[in-house]
């Protein structure tokens, strides 16, 4: 069907902001299926078996990551991607 044709995939995902991703972070394989950035807070929404357990909010992305109390040897700043020239467009804009 043409899936494995990067151009086809490219023009698929124009006008598209964010596409969901997986990533391994420590022991845990985090999915990543939304990231929501607004002028006055950050949220992280924890699910298990596709039900909220945790939701934490704060308005300093560093302060949102030490709520959560796991993996503390990173920086909400760079969990959230804020620190990525990508992202820093994308907010100004």
């Amino acid at each position: 069907m043409g899936h494995d044709n990067s151009e086809i995939g490219e023009q698929l995902l124009t006008g598209v902001v964010f596409r969901p991703f997986c990533c391994c972070l420590g022991k845990f394989w985090l999915f990543i299926y939304s990231i929501e950035i607004n002028k006055t807070n950050l949220t992280i929404k924890m699910y298990q078996d596709f039900e909220l357990q945790f939701s934490y909010i704060s308005t300093n992305p560093n302060d949102v990551w030490k709520k959560v109390g796991i993996l503390q040897e990173h920086k909400g700043i760079d969990l959230f991607g804020i620190s990525q020239s990508q992202i820093q467009t994308y907010i100004q804009t």
